[in-house]
């Protein structure tokens, strides 16, 4: 994403799209990924254009416990997979593998 003054000078270069600004200086968008993946979260993050300072606003850091569970469940089904485990199910509800 450009982003580019009313003089038409570049302000910013961001790798991402545009969700909303907070006044004249500061840019909130969401990053772009390499690809989707419930292991790849979504990145929202805060632009400042008067000091050029990037800082994510989402996932929060350090990762909460539900993240790195949830993480971890899909380590678990992902190398299941990988080596053709078979009866692999998923419980969505209960994020139980068995």
């Amino acid at each position: 994403m450009l982003i580019i003054s009313s003089d038409l000078k570049l302000e910013a270069c961001l790798y991402g799209w545009l969700l909303g600004r907070l006044g004249a200086e500061t840019v909130i968008y969401h990053r772009s990924q390499i690809h989707f993946a419930p292991v790849h979260p979504a990145e929202i993050a805060l632009h400042d254009l008067r000091t050029k300072r990037d800082v994510t606003l989402f996932p929060p850091k350090p990762e909460s416990t539900i993240r790195q569970h949830g993480r971890s469940s899909c380590r678990v089904f992902t190398r299941a997979t990988k080596s053709g485990a078979t009866g692999t199910t998923i419980s969505l509800r209960s994020g139980i593998f068995r």
